[in-house]
């Protein structure tokens, strides 16, 4: 397994279903995706712990993740702390 970090900002505006905005975190911070490719035979899971940061709550997160041509305001910073693993493909029949 191989692990990461990533950050992005939440504006305002972001009603897609990644947002956190109408949904806060109730005692368990866990997020999951699990990508295939049958044609590939291949499982991509990964795992996160997210974490909602108030935009200044660190100013040093709040300029990596501002972007000076979005007009947009970030309200919180989603920090997402990511592990993430390739699968065998012995179980995963192959489409076309």
């Amino acid at each position: 397994m191989s692990s990461t970090s990533y950050l992005t900002p939440e504006v305002r505006c972001a009603l897609q279903s990644g947002s956190l905005r109408n949904k806060e975190f109730s005692g368990d911070d866990r997020a999951a995706l699990i990508l295939m490719d049958y044609a590939g035979r291949a499982r991509l899971k990964i795992y996160a712990h997210v974490a909602a940061v108030p935009i200044d709550a660190d100013p040093v997160l709040a300029r990596l993740v501002a972007d000076a041509g979005y007009r947009a305001k970030p309200e919180r910073i989603l920090q997402l702390h990511l592990v993430f693993d390739w699968n065998c493909p012995q179980h995963i029949t192959g489409r076309n």
